[in-house]
Formats: structure tokens, C-alpha cells, sequence
């Protein structure tokens, strides 16, 4: 017969349905006579309900000597002693370890869980703000409730309270805890060196500078700033067109067949505005197939070495250890304008001359290291080098001057461009107009002769008379007047329109094209 059971149980709470299977494992571990907990009178021991707590106690083995009828007193608490190696549910033993293997002689308390045996339904979510650590704390110090004292025991027991509640069954009130927040990380931005220049915008508004509008703002220091008058604000447009990036070298031819029309003052002009307001790269070429005057009209007349010394050695140039120092040799600097002159032939004991085939080979050379290629022809439009300097023109400038002869040459020249399929080069023309009227000319010839170049060619701009140029020595750019300056300004900024207008330059479609 199995031992006799005796116990009780404190600290009732509201029962569950699921408790019976509890109370099956209690009364198991305590050796109850058979399954269904019944004893040898047939009646069945009272089961603990769901949340009261159930003290056992450790007894000797079955096994143990004892007198008949020796026990524990009616007061003690009922003993119930486990077999050795069982192994209490982890979240119903409360005693020294959760997880501790019951011993004989060792006391534990088991409480009667409301929650039933088998899987543990999942938490309900939380709703409204939870509970910091500071609120739990201070709910277990101040609302700890009294323990209980099983009657025939000197053990207190502790109830087991709900955290989040207290003793007397109201929720604990609880702490607000403010949302953590997380600043991010500042990024950093790589920018690039370019950034620290600063770009001048070219819609800013300018002050004067000359005229009488610049004259009162320096008079006043500032005080009255005026904006720039229509002439100054036409040669700022005009120096930022000259200043305009293109697609590769250019080449700007003057000519006029009449001698004396002032071929020679207008490429000096031409190349020494392009050297000045683009800071170089420009070279003025006299392709002269005869003894040209640019040499002559420029400064640096101590060099003696002219286009022939340049082409006997080509060679050298076309080779790619070619250096643009090389060229110092055979160019001569012009300090005033910037820019650099190739003179013609000056020794008339060699009278030689280039043709055709030697003009290509050095205009390929010279764009190589030069951006602009202003061009001086000679008198003979059947010349092998006239010729060639027209095939590769991505510009024309006529020169001229109000005088009979020289108007119908230039006409001339016109009607001979465009038998050579050249319509393209005369319709983009600049006609240059330069030195005093000729003798018999009215002012009705002047008006048709200006009427007809503004049809035929792109552009007329008038060259005031200075008498810096008609006095035959050498033209120093520093030293023309501000209105010749100024004229030969805007002539370069029809040329340069011209140059912007197209694509790669027609030396090089003619390269394409052989």
C-alpha cells in the first residue's frame, strides 16, 4: 500500500480548468495509490486548485527503518518525497535552481501555475507605454506584499505577484519612457578642388570703363556707378566672341590681287587683336609668292630666316620629336599684340617660290602649334600658293579701299571663288574697308561699292585712317589709335563668328577627302 498523504495548501487564487492535470503530477510524485488518486477507502484526496502552492517535504526512502505507526505529527505538513531522478517542470518548481533534479531530504515548494501544462500560448501584444526598469523596481519596493505563513509550519511562504501589479490586485502605474533617439551620422561630401574657383557670371552687371560714363565714375571714386554706353558694351561682346573656344585650328586668309589695298596692315591688325585678347597662338603667315612686305612692317627684322629657311628643314618638324621652341628659330615674336610673324622670302638673288605641294606640308606643320593661322597673300591669283591658301580658308577678309581699282579687283576675286566652288567661303566674308577715298571718287560710288560687298559678303567694317600704318614702318599694335583698335576688334569678332559657326576645320575635311 502506498504511504499516507498528508498536506495543505495556502494561498488559493482563481482556479483554472486546466489544474486537474497539474494536481495529477503532484499527487503522482507524492506515490498516490493508483492513477485516478484515489486511496484504499475509495475517496479521493482533495486537489490543489490552480494557484496554490503545495509544500513538500523530503522523508527517508520507503525503504528506511521505521516503526509501525511512527510519523510526522497531525500538525506537520504533509511529506511527499519524489523518486529519485525526477525532474520538476522548469516553469512550475520555484526552489533553490529551476532546473534542479529533486534529492531526497531536499525541501521544495511547488505552486500550482494558472497556466496549463503544454505549449505556452504566445504573450498578448503590450498596448500603451511599457515599463522601464526604474518603475519595476520601485513597484517590488513599495507594493511588496506580506508573506504567508502555512498553518503548522514556521516557514513563510511568498506569494507570487504579477509584475506590472501589486499585492491588492490594481495595476502598478506605470513609467513613461521616452523614445530613444538615434541622430544619424553626419555624411560627408566629397567635392573637388574646382569648386574654389569662382566663375564669373557673364549676365553680371559691369560698371563703365570708358567714355564719359567711366570718366564720372573714377571722378566720383565709385559714388556714381553707371552701366557701360552702347560702344563700350559692343566691344565687351565683341572681345568675349574673339575669345570663343573652337573645334581645332583656324585659318583666315586676306586677300585682295590689287596691290595696295591694304592686305598686309590688315593681317597685321587682325593677328595682333587675336594675340591680345586670346593670349597668343597666333602666327600672321606671309604666303607671298613673290618679296612680301609683312617682314618689313613688323618688328624682329634682326632674324633672318623666313618661310624658305622653314621649309628646308621641314623634316624636322614633321617628325614627332618636334618641339614649338624649335620654331623660335624661323618666327619672329612680336612683343606688342602677341603673336608671331613668318615672313616671305627677302633675298632676291634665290627667287624662289612655293608651290602648292609645299604650302600644304607647311600649313599642316604650323596648326599644329598655332590656333589661329592668319594668312598674307600675294598679287597673283594664279599663283600655285594663292591657290592653296584658298583651298584651306575657313575664312575670308577682302580688303579694300574706296578707290576704283582696287574695288573691281576685289569684285573680281569674288567671282573667282565661286567658279572654284568656294560660294560657301564669299558668303561668310568680312570686307575690310581701309585707307582714304581715291581721287574722283563720289560719295554715290561709295554708297553702291558699300551696298554691293554687304550683299555678297557677311559683313562691312569701316578701318579708320591712322596715319600709324600709312607711314610704311613697322605696325606696333600698343601704339594704334583706340578707334583703329577698336575697329579691328570687331572685324576679328566677325571672323571668330565665322570660325564658331563651323565644325572641324577645312584643312582637315580636305585631309578626309585625299
Amino acid at each position: 500500500m502506498g504511504r499516507q498523504q498528508r498536506g495543505s495548501t495556502v494561498g488559493r487564487t482563481d482556479g483554472l480548468e486546466h489544474g486537474d492535470d497539474l494536481a495529477d503530477l503532484v499527487f503522482g510524485l507524492a506515490g498516490g495509490p493508483d492513477p485516478e488518486g484515489a486511496d484504499e477507502t475509495g475517496a479521493r484526496p482533495a486537489r490543489p486548485l490552480a494557484g496554490e502552492t503545495v509544500v513538500l517535504e523530503a522523508v527517508p526512502p520507503l525503504d528506511a527503518d521505521e516503526p509501525d505507526g511512527a510519523g510526522a505529527a497531525a500538525d506537520e505538513p504533509a511529506v511527499v518525497t519524489p523518486p529519485r531522478g525526477t525532474r520538476v517542470p522548469r516553469s512550475r518548481f520555484v526552489g533553490p535552481s529551476l532546473d534542479q533534479v529533486v534529492e531526497p531530504g531536499v525541501p521544495a515548494t511547488m505552486v500550482v501555475s494558472p497556466v496549463p501544462l503544454g505549449p505556452v500560448p504566445e504573450p498578448a501584444p503590450v498596448v500603451g507605454p511599457q515599463l522601464g526598469p526604474h518603475a519595476q523596481g520601485r513597484t517590488a519596493a513599495t507594493d511588496h506584499p506580506e508573506p504567508v505563513v502555512v498553518p503548522g509550519s514556521s516557514v513563510p511562504l511568498e506569494p507570487v505577484v504579477v509584475p506590472g501589479s501589486s499585492a491588492s490586485g490594481a495595476p502598478a502605474e506605470p513609467e513613461v519612457v521616452p523614445p530613444v533617439v538615434i541622430e544619424p551620422e553626419p555624411v560627408r561630401v566629397v567635392r573637388p578642388s574646382a569648386d574654389l574657383v569662382v566663375v564669373a557670371d557673364p549676365a553680371q552687371r559691369r560698371p563703365a570703363a570708358t567714355g564719359w560714363r567711366g570718366f564720372l565714375r573714377r571722378a566720383t571714386r565709385g559714388v556714381i556707378d553707371l552701366e557701360p554706353g552702347p560702344r563700350e558694351r559692343a566691344v565687351i561682346e565683341a572681345a568675349t566672341a574673339v575669345r570663343t573656344r573652337w573645334q581645332g585650328p583656324r585659318t583666315v586668309v586676306v586677300a585682295n590681287p590689287k596691290g595696295g589695298s591694304g592686305k598686309t596692315p590688315t593681317a597685321i591688325g587682325l593677328a595682333a587683336t587675336f594675340g591680345h585678347v586670346r593670349g597668343g597662338g597666333v602666327l600672321a603667315w606671309d604666303a607671298n609668292e613673290t618679296l612680301g612686305t609683312l617682314g618689313l612692317r613688323t618688328e624682329g627684322t634682326a632674324t633672318p630666316a623666313t618661310v624658305v629657311d622653314l621649309l628646308e628643314k621641314l623634316d624636322e618638324f614633321e617628325s614627332r620629336g618636334a618641339r614649338r621652341g624649335d620654331l623660335g628659330a624661323v618666327v619672329r615674336a612680336q612683343e606688342s599684340g602677341n603673336f608671331h610673324v613668318l615672313p616671305s622670302d627677302e633675298d632676291p638673288r634665290r627667287m624662289s617660290q612655293i608651290d602648292a605641294a609645299g604650302f600644304a606640308r607647311l600649313h599642316d606643320v604650323l596648326q599644329r602649334y598655332y590656333d589661329v593661322l592668319v594668312v598674307d597673300t600675294g598679287n597673283n591669283p594664279r599663283a600655285e600658293g594663292f591657290m592653296a591658301a584658298l583651298a584651306v580658308a575657313d575664312a575670308l577678309v577682302i580688303p579694300v579701299s574706296w578707290a576704283e581699282d582696287k574695288v573691281v579687283t576685289a569684285g573680281r576675286l569674288v567671282d573667282q571663288l565661286r567658279e572654284m566652288g568656294r560660294d560657301d567661303l564669299v558668303e561668310r566674308a568680312v570686307t575690310v574697308v581701309t585707307g582714304p577715298w581715291g581721287a574722283g571718287t563720289t560719295p554715290a560710288q561709295v554708297r553702291s561699292w558699300k551696298a554691293w560687298f554687304e550683299e555678297q559678303t557677311a559683313a562691312v567694317v569701316q578701318i579708320p585712317t591712322d596715319a600709324r600704318i600709312g607711314g610704311g614702318g613697322p605696325i606696333v599694335y600698343d601704339e594704334l589709335g583706340a578707334a583703329t583698335r577698336r575697329s579691328y576688334l570687331f572685324a576679328a569678332s566677325h571672323v571668330s563668328g565665322v570660325f564658331s559657326a563651323l565644325g572641324p576645320a577645312t584643312s582637315d575635311l580636305l585631309s578626309a577627302e585625299r
